[in-house]
């Protein structure tokens, strides 16, 4: 192999390595990234800092949808306590109730509904909370949606 080949190679693994590691890296807003890492003491510290709760990162993720997800319930409820917006979408649409519910975190899911997030909403490809819990066969979690309202 030539010098001018191996220097393409060793470009193109590294430059699909740069890809790569962009793809799935966290969020790279703090908040967001230590809401999903359950480090709730950072999202504390970084509310009292004055960080914006509902910020979105490039995928639309905010702290909420973050916790959510991760079943961070301590950091949802203080969130919820900081006045987060409940219904807040990813840029798929989801939820943080959607989220809940498709992990099958039912205290997550009360917590949310309690708050007044919205049952009902849809994401992009028309999907509700219910039909995630459906879907995933969170039976319990169907019948607190139904109970919320959700059809």
């Amino acid at each position: 192999m030539n010098i001018f080949k191996i220097k393409m190679l060793i470009f193109s693994i590294f430059l699909t390595l740069l890809v790569y590691s962009n793809a799935f890296s966290k969020s790279d807003i703090p908040i967001v990234d230590a809401a999903g890492k359950g480090d709730i003491n950072k999202v504390r510290t970084l509310i009292k800092e004055g960080a914006n709760i509902n910020q979105q990162d490039r995928a639309g993720e905010n702290a909420l949808i973050e916790a959510a997800e991760g079943g961070h319930i301590k950091i949802v409820e203080l969130l919820i306590e900081n006045r987060v917006n409940l219904n807040l979408k990813s840029k798929w649409g989801r939820t943080a109730l959607m989220r809940a519910s498709s992990k099958g975190y039912t205290n997550i899911v009360r917590v949310l509904i309690d708050a007044g997030a919205d049952v009902n909403i849809k994401d992009n490809r028309g999907r509700t909370a219910l039909t995630y819990a459906n879907q995933k066969g969170h039976q319990n979690i169907v019948k607190i949606l139904k109970s919320a309202g959700a059809k």
